[in-house]
């Protein structure tokens, strides 16, 4: 039964704009229907008023879904009210609606349908997240965002160059890095660095300190693409979509390192906190920086809400999507990616890390022995598990993580035991 059972309970289904609300009574009767709340100050004290007078003073409990940042202003107000709130995961109330045999879909029935599932039911409810947590959570979610715009841009600039400057995209490693970007911002067109003087092009080649051998070849391999892209390009101009793309980028560079230093920012402000000793400890893992480890703590909002591994791993949305109906059982089963994708995000970059450059020669010998029968993403998502495991441990712990080979553990167990 749920503790709320002889509770007024007022359900609340969220929108971008408005939300709507319904309430059950201690007998389980509708008491308020299909009541529209308007998202600013003036319409949730007009609706906290109304709820207040239809309780008469009775234990009152409002919930509502986590429904991205929709939410948070009600939330918010509720608890600087002293009222209590419950946050509930849409995959709960989603898979409850579907109870009902007839297919209706409206805000109505959905804040009627929360009402009664918190009333009736014992279900599990999403924490509210210290303010800390949210706001170095939306520094993080930010900075990834202009990574991926960055990276489009990215993208769309080594696209146009195919057509623009064919062969360029040939002469570098990394089309984008800081020596071809110059060189563009300087010579946007193959008749431009054409005309350019070879001195001028090589000090600009030069300011990527790879020394003038690398430089000299540069050129020479940039020269000739440039001889052959005014006979084969499609001699459209476009020096001023490539400008344009190329302060795009900058732009997207310059906040990138904006939203860094307010990452870093934050955490030495929060130099005491929980929050700060976690994502210390976090960065002792070999491989893991600072927005990583802070992605992950933001993400996890609370280490003291898991308490076992496999919940940790479940967030993380490592855990298997089982699909199995009778004599039936899937070969190939799935991850659930039903957790936090940033988190999951910043734990492929970590596990990228720790397999590269001998940060990790544990989990890099796991890796290559997963790879002997599994494909490499696999054996990745192997990797990711493991280290979601060296995550609970060091939290749990709250000590810096230590490199020990599995006979390590094994005979540091066997002594404890």
């Amino acid at each position: 039964m749920s503790k709320y059972f002889n509770s007024i309970v007022v359900g609340i289904d969220v929108a971008s704009e408005f939300s709507i609300a319904s309430a059950l009574d201690k007998e389980g009767n509708v008491i308020l229907s299909n009541y529209r709340i308007t998202h600013n100050l003036d319409s949730f004290n007009m609706f906290l008023d109304v709820i207040l007078k239809i309780s008469h003073g009775q234990n009152l409990v409002f919930a509502l879904e986590s429904t991205g940042v929709y939410h948070m202003t009600l939330t918010n107000f509720l608890e600087s009210c002293n009222q209590e709130v419950l946050v509930i995961n849409p995959l709960i109330t989603n898979s409850n609606k579907n109870n009902n045999i007839r297919k209706v879909k409206n805000d109505k029935k959905d804040s009627l349908a929360i009402a009664k599932l918190i009333k009736f039911q014992d279900v599990k409810f999403s924490s509210i997240i210290d303010k800390d947590f949210l706001e170095l959570r939306s520094l993080v979610r930010e900075y990834y965002s202009f990574v991926d715009s960055r990276a489009k841009f990215k993208i769309k600039l080594i696209t146009t160059l195919v057509t623009h400057w064919p062969g360029f995209d040939k002469v570098f490693y990394d089309t984008c890095g800081k020596a071809p970007l110059l060189i563009l911002s300087k010579y946007p067109s193959p008749s431009s660095f054409l005309k350019a003087r070879k001195s001028s092009v090589i000090k600009v080649l030069l300011a990527s300190n790879k020394g003038i051998d690398w430089a000299e070849d540069k050129y020479s391999v940039l020269h000739n693409s440039s001889k052959d892209a005014l006979v084969i390009s499609n001699n459209i101009n476009q020096t001023t979509i490539i400008n344009s793309i190329l302060n795009t980028i900058d732009s997207f560079s310059s906040s990138i390192e904006l939203i860094k230093k307010s990452i870093d920012e934050f955490i030495l402000l929060k130099e005491n906190t929980q929050l700060a000793t976690d994502i210390k400890l976090i960065e002792s893992i070999p491989g893991c920086g600072t927005v990583t480890a802070a992605t992950i703590v933001s993400e996890i909002s609370g280490f003291d809400r898991f308490k076992k591994p496999k919940h940790l791993i479940a967030f993380f949305g490592l855990d298997p999507a089982v699909r199995e109906s009778g004599k039936f059982k899937a070969d190939n089963v799935n991850i659930s990616k039903r957790g936090s994708r940033s988190a999951r995000r910043a734990l492929f970059t970590l596990a990228l890390a720790s397999i590269r450059n001998g940060n990790n020669p544990v989990l890099r010998d796991y890796y290559d022995s997963k790879c002997l029968s599994k494909v490499k993403m696999v054996a990745l998502t192997n990797v990711m598990h493991k280290l979601v495991k060296i995550i609970f441990a060091v939290l749990r712990n709250q000590k810096d993580f230590e490199l020990r080979t599995n006979e390590e553990h094994i005979s540091e167990y066997l002594i404890a035991s």
